[in-house]
């Protein structure tokens, strides 16, 4: 009833029957299709392991994204191997483009195990890093962006690699936000213990973005190499396939290190540091996030033998 309590916690909402109930008649109470933050928020409860409507829900905030995708225009763009198009054209317009698709979401975005890269995150990040003609295009004839899948980045492994690079640069900083949960205060409190559990679910949510972030970028190396393969084969180009297949043997490839490295630092690695390969075409860094730096033969092989 109002105004109880349960220890000195006053209960933050109340029950009031619709009609009479009988002595000893059993009554259910429905709470609707609620993830568990918004049960702990409302109700001051969450579900049960496995018992919640919906899974358990990360937030990303826009802003974030934001951050992250003008890191990697920064580092990008001081790098002599970086993109061929300038990624700071029409920067402020598509940040407007941005926050305009992102008002309906209250500005961010929500991830979950069952869906780790919703339509709406790969969109932000790929209207903020494509080339200045694509997004004019895309927004020349809707007042709200369209949402785009992953499909764009089939057999564009540079700017996959944009976009897993700022993905796992923003996913880095939303993990941050959240509690060490070996060195914070141990609690008794219900409610204390609740928030621990959101709380891991989220970390799993956002966890799960980073691996499939991390597939991004290998499935569009394999779908680039599949189309390259078939075009030197109707070229009948094999010399230079074989000497690259040679090198890589000896310890040059680049492609398969690369996802490698960024799938273990995803699967829950601390960190993963990769220096450049011998002919200094690649180079993982950093903590998290950092991918394919240097000539990405996997595309510009491609163009040398179709130009």
């Amino acid at each position: 009833s109002e105004g109880s309590s349960v220890g000195k916690e006053k209960l933050i909402f109340s029950m009031v029957a619709e009609r009479d109930i009988g002595g000893g008649e059993e009554v259910t109470h429905a709470y609707d299709d609620l993830d568990n933050t918004s049960l702990l928020l409302t109700y001051g409860f969450v579900a049960s392991a496995g018992e919640a409507p919906l899974t358990a829900t990360a937030r990303v905030p826009l802003s974030m994204l934001l951050d992250a995708c003008k890191a990697v225009r920064d580092t990008r763009h001081a790098d002599p191997f970086g993109p061929p198009w300038e990624l700071r054209e029409a920067w402020s317009a598509k940040q407007d483009a941005c926050k305009r698709l992102l008002s309906i979401y209250g500005d961010e975005v929500a991830v979950s195990v069952q869906e780790p890269l919703p339509d709406v995150l790969l969109t932000v990040v790929q209207l903020m890093l494509m080339p200045v003609d694509d997004f004019e295009e895309l927004i020349a004839s809707e007042e709200r962006p369209p949402l785009l899948d992953g499909s764009a980045l089939d057999d564009e492994p540079e700017f996959a690699a944009l976009v897993t690079d700022a993905l796992l640069r923003a996913l880095d900083a939303a993990i941050a936000r959240y509690a060490d949960a070996q060195s914070e205060h141990r609690s008794e409190s219900s409610r204390a213990q609740a928030a621990s559990l959101l709380r891991a679910g989220e970390l799993e949510a956002l966890r799960a973005t980073q691996r499939s972030a991390v597939r991004l970028l290998g499935a569009s190396r394999e779908e680039a190499e599949v189309d390259e393969d078939d075009e030197l084969s109707e070229l009948g180009v094999q010399g230079e396939e074989s000497e690259e297949s040679e090198g890589e043997e000896e310890g040059v490839g680049h492609c398969d290190r690369d996802v490698t490295a960024l799938s273990a630092r995803a699967a829950g690695s601390t960190h993963v540091t990769l220096g450049a390969s011998k002919d200094g075409t690649c180079e993982i860094h950093q903590t998290i996030g950092t991918v394919w730096k240097g000539t990405d033969r996997c595309a510009k092989r491609k163009r040398s033998h179709t130009d």
